[in-house]
């Protein structure tokens, strides 16, 4: 597994990123899995932390998943 740090509030490519994270697990593919962060005190971070493996599984999903739509957000809505 890779771990990745992104900063949505910051970064416009870390923005796009963690949509597509955020599609990918809505339409039950595992390739991500978000962890958490706390920020100082306890607070919400303000990056957003995940964990990601590229499995045959994953493959397999982005397939079915295909069937859905063409791109990952009207996969994502056809859930």
């Amino acid at each position: 597994p890779r771990d990745l740090r992104l900063d949505p509030s910051r970064s416009t490519l870390d923005q796009r990123r963690e949509l597509l994270l955020r599609r990918l697990t809505v339409c039950g593919i595992p390739y991500a899995q978000e962890q958490g962060v706390t920020g100082a005190a306890g607070s919400e971070g303000l990056t957003t932390r995940w964990q990601v493996r590229w499995t045959p599984a994953t493959a397999a999903m982005l397939t079915a998943a295909g069937a859905r739509g063409v791109t990952p957000a009207q996969a994502a809505e056809g859930v």
